[in-house]
């Protein structure tokens, strides 16, 4: 075990890197994100977003405040590409491939299948799907081979397509009626859905999940700083403590007491 001095040894070069790498970063850096709670939260003073509070637990640090401005999603994206925001706070490289991206990922969203709590069902691929009826929201992407399905005009009549918000709370009471065997959609919104509304979770069930989607932050080219700080953003990211944090920040959101 190394002596309290030794850990200084270590803890200190890399302060000292984050200093360099950060020198030229203005105090207040300027985020552009559309409402995706619990990742990001629009109007939720005491509950900001998951992504919110970790990426401000870390620049704070080194004493950068964060500001969130929140947006229709391609209004998010035009803040930033005309730099009234210097960066995206969510987002994948398809959706904005003019923007430099962090390379290490902030968290991961995965899209999972939730039956009633009493179901033994689970997904193994569209093949499991024959014979359920499914709710899904209308004009979503879900992946490649879950879109394809919903297209198919031989399964039409087993789905429940909905709009119009309230998605969660709604597919859960259509579980109750019997008007659909399963749902499919983000586990930390599903999760956050159902403890912001007060709902018992042992009335869903996790019946299987697609792949884990990565995102990633994305600044405006014409940054002069832009390139240290995402070196900075991606080696804080990697350490173990701030996964810790990042672990913090999500039970308060997700985990029902």
């Amino acid at each position: 075990m190394l002596k309290p001095w030794l850990w200084l040894l270590v803890l200190c070069p890399l302060w000292s890197q984050a200093d360099n790498l950060l020198e030229d970063a203005p105090k207040n850096v300027i985020f552009a994100t559309t409402h995706w709670c619990p990742y990001a939260c629009e109007d939720l003073a005491e509950s900001p977003g998951v992504v919110y509070e970790f990426v401000k637990a870390l620049l704070n640090k080194q004493g950068i405040e964060v500001q969130i401005q929140f947006y229709p999603w391609t209004r998010a994206i035009k803040e930033v590409t005309s730099g009234r925001a210097h960066g995206l706070l969510t987002a994948v490289h398809e959706e904005a491939p003019h923007l430099n991206f962090t390379n290490t990922p902030t968290m991961s969203y995965r899209v999972c299948f939730f039956t009633d709590g009493g179901s033994g069902w689970s997904y193994s691929g569209v093949d499991s799907l024959k014979g359920i009826t499914l709710g899904a929201i209308r004009g979503y992407g879900y992946d490649p081979q879950v879109n394809q399905y919903i297209r198919r005009a031989d399964v039409r009549s087993s789905l429940q397509l909905i709009s119009g918000g309230d998605e969660i709370t709604r597919f859960i009471e259509m579980l109750s009626l019997g008007r659909i065997d399963v749902f499919l959609d983000d586990q930390y919104v599903t999760a956050w859905q159902v403890k912001s509304n007060g709902i018992d979770f042992t009335r869903i069930r996790k019946a299987g999940c697609l792949a884990d989607t990565p995102f990633y932050m994305g600044f405006n080219p014409a940054l002069e700083w832009g390139d240290n700080v995402i070196e900075f953003l991606d080696e804080s990211l990697k350490l173990k403590a701030s996964q810790e944090t990042l672990q913090s920040i999500l039970k308060k959101y997700t985990v029902q007491k």
